[in-house]
């Protein structure tokens, strides 16, 4: 997979061939991508604050979540009901994969700019990437990186690094 283009695009696993046609665009810059562990869906979070959620299969959109900030983050949680969606903002929400709901409250970081999240394998523990200068310390040049882990059950910080 590929983002920061205006469209998804799977490729071939040595990265000279793309599969099939693109998924989405012309639209908003593409930020990050993540297919569900099945394959079956692939979640695309946008410039624009959207998350688009597509059918693997058809190739077409099942879902589109409107966030609001720039989206920078997304990922699956192992079971597949879950997407979870960093943004700028320093907040990472879950929504359910199906229906876009929000499900519970986000995991806050006032004033800091999430870069990637990942869920651990059984989906307990959400690993966070996280620039406590934001995003002016980013184009400052000032970049300081923390890796926080976030139980998601309770949505308390778990530890960090």
């Amino acid at each position: 997979m590929s983002s920061h283009l205006r469209s998804a695009v799977v490729w071939n696993m040595n990265g000279d061939q793309v599969i099939g046609k693109p998924l989405g665009g012309p639209a908003t810059l593409v930020t990050d991508v993540s297919f569900s562990h099945d394959g079956k869906r692939l979640a695309a979070g946008q410039l624009d604050g959207d998350t688009i959620v597509y059918d693997t299969k058809t190739r077409r959109q099942a879902r589109r979540i409107d966030i609001g900030p720039v989206v920078t983050a997304v990922a699956f949680h192992p079971d597949g009901n879950l997407v979870a969606v960093g943004t700028i903002d320093g907040k990472v929400r879950l929504f359910d994969a199906k229906s876009g709901a929000v499900v519970g409250s986000p995991f806050d970081q006032p004033n800091y700019a999430v870069w990637q999240i990942g869920f651990s394998p059984d989906g307990r523990l959400l690993a966070v990437a996280v620039d406590p200068n934001g995003v002016d310390g980013f184009f400052g040049q000032q970049r300081q990186g923390e890796v926080q882990l976030w139980d998601v059950d309770s949505r308390s910080r778990a530890g960090r690094r």
